[in-house]
């Protein structure tokens, strides 16, 4: 009976134990990404570099997300997830303020280029044990209701980083009359300590699934396990199928990301609103990945009550539409705010829900031993997606403009509605096939 009372006195305590560690877990995941992928291109802008070079220089940073299922298959043989969350962590931190250091000291291209490509490095590799701690700590109905919150925790880190760091730079610029470099320096230190805060929070409060252990691996056969699980990620039924979605679900969404936030701080005359870091900050680094958060939410719930298949189709729909809102702001450069906030807030609405399969396609394609590796190859691919597009967007914006380029960027969704098609007629996107 004693045994029977402990099992029952500790079963809410288990129930509420996801809510403690998946949104500080996907927080701080989220806080070197946006750093990386938004808030870097922000503070080139403020250093004076044009459109092209900052575009180029956002896409390579991203090369460790599409690099890094070279190395996940060995993260799954040595230490546990837990391990490798908590380090990556820390080294993550020093990484943030390196970059720092690197901004405070009349930054060349390269060394820029070599710091971000660190903290990216470190980020990426955090990503892979994360995700793997999410997939081994919970169970699979759990991944699916958990997919909105996880989801709207990496939401916030954006938000934090997007609106907060933006933000509070454009406040110090402003009304203390310190200048953009060195408010940047002062808050990318700030933004070191917070990660370094949670990862000691995260020593101590991460949970020991009993099944986070490594993958027994006889020795001399690690290479052998390296090839076996790219081999066996790539002979799964409909692999065509999850690849075509993984690379092109998103390749409108990710042409506009990398040029949105350069056509809101441009100048009215080279077909900007010249927005200021406040009001960047404010309008899409908060409004907009707010209403991001509620779309994904809300896309979390429905797929969680009705299933992926019920809703996929609307989601395609309403991820790639509001694109439009983008080609309006450029047509007729509006300077309401409310008019640019209203705009924002449409898109990134329509994105947060539309994300919502796309995650769950990934999560639901990793499965048997490999599980943690081969969501890492998928994350890397999607990487790719981001990636590729980066190194043509800043040189077609400049030939066409911003409006001309936005009216591309709807071209650019035909593909989404083509792979999302494939999907719903196959059923499930990608199995393994039977030994």
């Amino acid at each position: 009976m004693a045994v029977s009372s402990e099992k029952i006195s500790s079963a809410p305590a288990a129930r509420w134990l996801p809510w403690l560690w998946v949104p500080t877990l996907y927080f701080v995941e989220g806080i070197p990404n946006s750093l990386v992928d938004q808030v870097a291109p922000i503070f080139l802008k403020d250093l004076g570099f044009d459109n092209t070079r900052i575009a180029t220089l956002a896409a390579t940073s991203y090369l460790p997300w599409v690099l890094k299922p070279l190395w996940g298959p060995l993260l799954e043989m040595h230490r546990t997830k837990r391990w490798w969350v908590v380090r990556l962590q820390l080294l993550g931190a020093a990484a943030v303020a390196l970059l720092a250091g690197v901004l405070g000291a009349a930054p060349l291209w390269g060394f820029l280029l070599a710091a971000l490509l660190l903290v990216a490095l470190l980020s990426a590799t955090h990503d892979i044990v994360a995700d793997g701690f999410y997939l081994y700590g919970l169970e699979e109905k759990e991944q699916s209701f958990f997919v909105g919150i996880r989801n709207t925790a990496y939401r916030l880190a954006m938000v934090f980083c997007q609106g907060g760091i933006v933000g509070l730079v454009g406040w110090l610029a402003k009304e203390k009359q310190v200048a953009l470099a060195t408010a940047w320096v002062g808050v990318l230190f700030g933004l070191a300590a917070v990660q370094l805060g949670l990862a000691v929070c995260h020593a101590r409060t991460l949970p020991r699934p009993e099944n986070d252990r490594p993958a027994p691996v006889e020795k001399g056969r690690v290479w052998a396990v390296f090839w076996e699980t790219w081999r066996s990620f790539f002979a799964r039924v409909g692999i065509g199928k999850l690849l075509a979605f993984l690379l092109l679900y998103r390749l409108a969404e990710v042409q506009l990301v990398r040029m949105a936030v350069l056509f809101l701080k441009d100048e009215r005359v080279a077909g900007g609103l010249a927005l200021g870091n406040e009001k960047l900050g404010l309008l899409n680094g908060t409004l907009g990945t707010v209403a991001m958060l509620g779309g994904g939410i809300l896309g979390g719930m429905l797929v969680a009550r009705n299933g992926l298949r019920r809703w996929v189709g609307p989601m395609v729909f309403i991820m790639h539409i509001p694109n439009l809102a983008f080609v309006g702001l450029a047509h007729w450069q509006p300077e309401s705010l409310w008019w640019i906030g209203g705009a924002l807030v449409l898109e990134k609405a329509g994105y947060g829900f539309g994300f919502t399969a796309y995650s769950i396609v990934m999560l639901r394609s990793a499965h048997g031993s490999l599980r943690t590796a081969h969501f890492a190859i998928m994350t890397g691919l999607m990487a790719l997606g981001n990636m590729i597009p980066g190194y043509w967007v800043g040189p077609l914006q400049k030939a066409v403009g911003y409006e001309a380029f936005f009216w591309w960027v709807m071209l650019c969704t035909l593909p989404g509605f083509w792979v999302t098609w494939l999907m719903l007629r196959g059923g499930k996107p990608a199995e393994e096939k039977p030994a």
